[in-house]
């Protein structure tokens, strides 16, 4: 976020969110209860069901779905990305024309990126991504890039209200019908498929193993809602 906007400490980010309505010790707490959330049901169960499928079910499952591991399309690309917060936007777009102007006069494409772009979003700051979905591409992204040969790249074009992109093409890799087995692929299909049940089997888990002690500030306003259910089932 600092570098997106320009800024050069922690308390300038602080400053900025503050003058938009943001409270900084919110933020940083939603933050961490979405981070933790999400490291713990990659740690405790996506893991564990992504590696707990045996060769035989990995096998069984490719047979039967080979028409789902064919191989698509594939492009990989460098990106050079300006962005548009804490700055005049006609000025970006007018960077972006003339350092498409230089490479198109032979200017080193990773040299213009590292020099004066911001980190991607595309590539999500890596600066290449590699091995994307031609068809899974949005229309902003796969419009610009279609009818390209490896070595070329994109006009500068405007990725919604975020700032200006010029894409280079690394690589292409053309579509095959033939179906190939990639353990890695067939176990993140498997995954897709079962991990919504496997999710709610593990809440449902937690909920019942939990303990929970009510504070006696909170037990008139909570407990008319946690013990509905168990007058109900006494009066029935």
């Amino acid at each position: 976020m600092m570098k997106q906007n320009n800024l050069k400490t922690v308390e300038a980010l602080y400053a900025e969110m503050q003058r938009s309505g943001m409270n900084p010790e919110d933020f940083r707490s939603s933050l961490r209860s979405q981070i933790t959330r999400e490291r713990v049901l990659q740690q405790d169960l996506q893991s564990k069901v992504y590696w707990g499928f045996s060769a035989k079910e990995l096998k069984d499952y490719y047979d039967k779905h080979r028409d789902k591991f064919t191989r698509p399309e594939m492009i990989s690309v460098s990106e050079l990305y300006l962005g548009f917060a804490g700055r005049d936007i006609n000025a970006v777009k007018e960077k972006a024309k003339q350092l498409y102007d230089q490479l198109k006069g032979g200017a080193d494409f990773d040299k213009l990126a590292k020099e004066n772009g911001d980190p991607g979003i595309v590539t999500q700051g890596a600066g290449k991504a590699e091995h994307l979905h031609v068809a899974e591409l949005s229309p902003v992204l796969g419009g610009p890039l279609t009818g390209l040969k490896v070595g070329e790249f994109t006009q500068p074009f405007q990725a919604e209200e975020l700032g200006m992109i010029i894409l280079k093409v690394d690589k292409r890799e053309a579509a095959s019908n033939e179906s190939v087995f990639e353990e890695n692929a067939v176990r993140m299909a498997l995954l897709n498929e079962r991990f919504g049940d496997e999710q709610k089997k593990y809440f449902a888990k937690l909920r019942s193993d939990a303990y929970i002690k009510l504070g006696e500030a909170y037990r008139p306003l909570v407990s008319p809602i946690l013990f509905a259910d168990e007058r109900k089932d006494k009066a029935n």
